[in-house]
């Protein structure tokens, strides 16, 4: 009776002390996370700052290209935006979403901006477009910066990450009017390996070199489009590459389930 007891004494204290790790561990991978997110998001304000600067100097085609950076930015860390309801409908919402009027008030966020800069060519209103955007993107940044998510709200990211390249990336429904698809897709790549590399040291070795072989796959395609630091316009990409694409993004997303189920595994 005796050894019973003292085994289910010694069983419980190793899983307080296993959990008393997984949780020093997630802390940890959570905030690291969530500080670089609203560093992205800075990052992008900071490009537009330097968007407006072009524009005023003339520069238009440097500025169409801080666009592209600047949106590459925020969309690496949207999902997590999308965590805060209404909060991203302030700077980036759909372009399906938005009202079909360029003229209507409600026309606002990054969109707007790269409908004045690629489609109307018009300085004058995109600098107007951009200081809203900016002011738009200091209140959210102000706001994030008083906030917290948990770990399970950021294992929860992936398939937000998964949806947007396959449902509105690759069919090229998104940025219509800058037709840089490729790089939202490059960019939602980078916000799914901002996570795995925050939370690889709770995965098997196997199952991250797996993930990691499907990711260069992937930037291996995406590589093939690049131009100096930019993709080239989505138009470029051949039907055989959206296709070796989306079923690498396939492939992808069962992948990060097992993983989701393992990280999952260490909340309990």
């Amino acid at each position: 009776m005796n050894h019973i007891l003292l085994w289910l004494l010694l069983y419980l204290a190793n899983a307080f002390a296993l959990a008393e790790v997984h949780s020093i561990q997630h802390n940890k991978a959570t905030q690291q996370y969530y500080s670089f997110s609203v560093e992205r998001v800075k990052n992008a304000e900071e490009m537009l700052e330097r968007l407006s600067r072009k524009l005023e100097a003339g520069e238009v085609e440097a500025a169409k290209e801080d666009y592209i950076k600047a949106h590459y930015q925020y969309e690496s860390v949207r999902p997590l935006i999308l965590l805060f309801p209404n909060l991203n409908n302030l700077v980036d919402i759909r372009i399906n979403d938005l009202p079909n009027d360029p003229n209507d008030i409600n026309f606002i966020g990054f969109h707007a901006l790269e409908y004045e800069l690629f489609i109307k060519h018009d300085i004058a209103r995109s600098l107007v477009e951009s200081k809203k955007l900016i002011n738009n993107l200091e209140v959210m940044i102000h706001f994030l910066e008083h906030q917290e998510i948990t770990f399970k709200h950021m294992i929860d990211l992936w398939p937000k990450f998964i949806r947007q390249i396959l449902v509105h990336k690759l069919p090229g429904h998104d940025s219509l009017y800058s037709c840089s698809g490729l790089g939202e897709i490059a960019a939602n790549m980078k916000g799914i390996h901002l996570i795995v590399h925050q939370t690889r040291s709770l995965f098997p070795e196997p199952l991250y070199q797996e993930f990691a072989q499907i990711e260069n796959n992937i930037e291996a395609i995406l590589y093939r489009y690049r131009s100096d630091d930019l993709h080239q316009p989505y138009s470029k990409l051949t039907n055989k590459d959206r296709e070796l694409l989306k079923q690498a993004v396939i492939h992808l997303d069962h992948l990060l389930i097992q993983m989701n189920e393992i990280l999952s595994k260490t909340l309990e």
